[in-house]
C-alpha cells in the first residue's frame, strides 16, 4: 500500500509541471499578441498623424505647381502655347529661371521646417502634360493642355542626394489633374452691333451707331430688313448682310428660326456653352447677384432675364454674356466697355453708352428719348479684352488623381 501511495504521489508531479509550462507558454502568446497588437495600433495611428500633418500641405503643393504652370503658359510670347519646356539659363541677361530642373519640367524645392529637416516639392513633368486640343474639338494646336503636377513632403538628411534616395525619406505625395485652356474673343463679324435676324433690329432716330473702320450693323443674309431712323456709319457701309454670319464656322451657322446660340459660343469664345459656363469667372442663374459696375476685365455669364437700371446702371469692362432677355432702362445712365452678348431680347434705352461690340439673337432695340443711345466698334476694347482675358484659364475643376 506504501509503495502504491507513493507511486502515485510521484506520478501527480510530471503532470502539474506540464500545466505549469502550458500556462506560461499560453502567458506569452497572449503577451506577445498583445505586444503585436499595440505595434500596429502604433503604426496606424503614426500613419494617420501623418496624413494629419502632411496631407494637406502635400495638396497645396501640388496646387502650386498647377498654378506655376498657367502661370507659365500665359507668360510665353508665342500663344498659343504648341510645346511645353520650361527653361533655367542664370547667366542670361535677365536670367531665365522657371524651373529648378528643365529636363523634367516645372520642379521646384522649397524648405518647410529647419528643424525637422522637412521640405517640399513640386513637379509637373513634360512627360505628364498632353496638348488635348484635338481630343476637345479644336482646330489648332495649344489650345487646350491637360496638366498634372505631383506634390511631396520628404525628409532631406542628405541633400547631395535625390529627394526619394535613402536617407532621404517621402512623408506624402499627392498627384493633382486639370486642364487648361486658352479662350478666343472673336466676334460673329466686325461690326458695332451683330444681329442674326436682320428683322428684329430696330434702331430709332435718337441712337448712333458707329463701326468706324468696320461696319456699324452686320446680320445674317436672308433674314429681313433692319428699322434704322437714327445714325448708321461704318466702313465700308454702315451696314451689310453676311454669309457666312460667324467668321469661324466649326459647328456651322444654324437654320433661321433655331437656336444660334450654341454655335455662336463655340465661334465667339471657341469653347462650348458648357465650358463658358464653366471657366466664367462669374456664373450666376440670380440676376439680383450682378453688381454695378461689373468687375473689370471678367467674364460674366448671367442665365436669365437681367434689367439695369438708375440703382444698378450698365458698367464697367468686362464681357457679359445673357443667356435670356437684357433691358437697360431709361435713365440708367449706362456706359460699358466690352463685348455684350444676349440670347433673348436686347433692348437699350438712354442715356446709355456702349464701346466694344453687341451681339444678339433676337431683338436687338436701340431706343433713345430725350437722350441718345450710342454704340461705337472699338477695336482697342476688344483688344484689351483678348489681352487680359484671352489668356489660358482653368477649364476643368482640379481633380486628385493619386
Amino acid at each position: 500500500m506504501r509503495l502504491f501511495c507513493a507511486f502515485r504521489a510521484s506520478s501527480t508531479i510530471p503532470r502539474r509541471g506540464i500545466a505549469l509550462v502550458w500556462v506560461v507558454v499560453a502567458m506569452m502568446l497572449l503577451m506577445a499578441a498583445i505586444v503585436a497588437a499595440h505595434s500596429a495600433s502604433e503604426r496606424a495611428r503614426d500613419t494617420i498623424e501623418n496624413e494629419l500633418q502632411f496631407g494637406g500641405q502635400t495638396l497645396n503643393i501640388a496646387r502650386a505647381g498647377i498654378a506655376d504652370a498657367l502661370s507659365w503658359f500665359r507668360r510665353q510670347t508665342a500663344q498659343p502655347v504648341t510645346a511645353f519646356a520650361p527653361q533655367r539659363n542664370l547667366a542670361a541677361v535677365p536670367p531665365i529661371n522657371d524651373t529648378d530642373d528643365p529636363v523634367i519640367g516645372l520642379v521646384r524645392s522649397i524648405e518647410v521646417s529647419e528643424m525637422d529637416g522637412v521640405w517640399a516639392r513640386y513637379e509637373v513633368r513634360i512627360d505628364r502634360l498632353q496638348d488635348i486640343s484635338a481630343a476637345r474639338g479644336q482646330p489648332g494646336a495649344g489650345i487646350v493642355w491637360q496638366i498634372e503636377s505631383i506634390g511631396y513632403l520628404y525628409r532631406n538628411a542628405n541633400p547631395a542626394l535625390a529627394f526619394n534616395q535613402f536617407p532621404n525619406e517621402v512623408l506624402s505625395r499627392v498627384r493633382l489633374q486639370t486642364e487648361i485652356q486658352r479662350l478666343a474673343i472673336t466676334p460673329p463679324a466686325q461690326a458695332a452691333v451683330c444681329a442674326f435676324r436682320a428683322s428684329g433690329v430696330n434702331f430709332n432716330n435718337r441712337t448712333k451707331v458707329l463701326g468706324g473702320i468696320a461696319r456699324g450693323l452686320v446680320y445674317l443674309s436672308g433674314t429681313g430688313v433692319a428699322t434704322i431712323t437714327g445714325t448708321l456709319q461704318g466702313s465700308p457701309s454702315g451696314q451689310a448682310g453676311v454669309s457666312p454670319y460667324l467668321q469661324f464656322t466649326n459647328p456651322p451657322v444654324p437654320p433661321v428660326g433655331t437656336n444660334p446660340h450654341p454655335a455662336c459660343i463655340r465661334n465667339i469664345f471657341g469653347i462650348t456653352d458648357a465650358e463658358l459656363r464653366a471657366t466664367a469667372d462669374i456664373y450666376t442663374t440670380d440676376p439680383n447677384t450682378i453688381t454695378s459696375p461689373l468687375p473689370d476685365y471678367r467674364i460674366v455669364y448671367v442665365d436669365g432675364n437681367i434689367t439695369f437700371t438708375t440703382l444698378r446702371p450698365l458698367q464697367g469692362t468686362a464681357i457679359l454674356i445673357v443667356n435670356g432677355n437684357l433691358t437697360v432702362a431709361a435713365s440708367s445712365n449706362s456706359v460699358f466697355n466690352g463685348l455684350l452678348y444676349v440670347t433673348g431680347q436686347c433692348q437699350i434705352l438712354a442715356p446709355t453708352l456702349i464701346r466694344g461690340v453687341v451681339v444678339g439673337h433676337q431683338n436687338v432695340q436701340l431706343i433713345g428719348a430725350g437722350d441718345f443711345v450710342e454704340v461705337d466698334y472699338d477695336p482697342g476694347v476688344l483688344d484689351d479684352l483678348r489681352q487680359r482675358l484671352g489668356q489660358y484659364r482653368y477649364a476643368k475643376p482640379t481633380r486628385v488623381v493619386e
